[in-house]
């Protein structure tokens, strides 16, 4: 495993070029998990808006005390909140974005 600080992975989350990143992690059951996240307010209420939830981070971060060995994300792919403990991060990189979209995004989405 690669010894990522809490400010690191928060770093490489937060300045993903397509808006999201693919952490690899183990779980606490010990199996491997592949998860495409961000932390991007504006893709999150989108996604959030698109599936017709209508909750947000900072009503739901109002109820929880943070763990600073803990880092919640949003998983695009799963539309919801997500952690990973910082110790259990074996990689991380930029996800990448076939054909220029983000990995949220079809085809037919035009702005």
């Amino acid at each position: 495993m690669v010894n990522y600080t809490r400010q690191e992975i928060l770093d490489m989350i937060q300045t993903a070029p397509y808006g999201s990143t693919e952490v690899t992690f183990k779980k606490v059951d010990g199996t491997e998990r592949k998860l495409i996240c961000t932390l991007d307010e504006d893709i999150i209420n989108r996604l959030l808006e698109k599936n017709g939830i209508a909750a947000t981070r900072s009503e739901k971060s109002t109820k929880r005390a943070q763990n600073a060995d803990v880092i919640p994300v949003f998983d695009v792919e799963n539309v919801g909140w997500r952690s990973f403990r910082v110790d259990s991060v074996m990689a991380i990189s930029h996800s990448p974005s076939p054909e220029g979209l983000a990995p949220w995004e079809s085809e037919e989405e035009t702005d």
